[in-house]
């Protein structure tokens, strides 16, 4: 069963109870630990995450709104989770939000 967590917009990660831990750590995996979550019921809805915190009710992890939306759940619903590795990144493209990063005199800086 999972439960949202609010504001977290932008968090690719999870809270999950600290049996997952334990059991993670009797695993001897190199961390960081990395997640596919899945809905049961659909199999197309599925992403990926971190751990955030390991201080959520035992039976619980805790997603946030964004991820519910995409795996298509509702609260109280099942999911499952996995762990997974994923491919280091190769390029990162950022976009300036506002004209005010036009502003900053020495932008490697920032």
């Amino acid at each position: 069963m999972f439960c949202a967590y609010p504001d977290s917009r932008i968090l690719t990660l999870v809270i999950m109870p600290p049996s997952s831990l334990a059991h993670l750590t009797s695993l001897d995996l190199q961390s960081p630990w990395k997640f596919k979550l899945r809905n049961p019921g659909n199999s197309a809805a599925s992403t990926h995450a971190g751990v955030l915190e390991f201080i959520a009710q035992e039976g619980v992890v805790h997603l946030p709104y964004w991820m519910m939306k995409t795996l298509r759940l509702e609260e109280g619903d099942t999911i499952r989770i996995t762990g997974t590795e994923l491919p280091k990144g190769k390029m990162v493209k950022i976009q300036a939000q506002s004209v005010h990063f036009l502003e900053v005199s020495d932008p490697k800086a920032v």
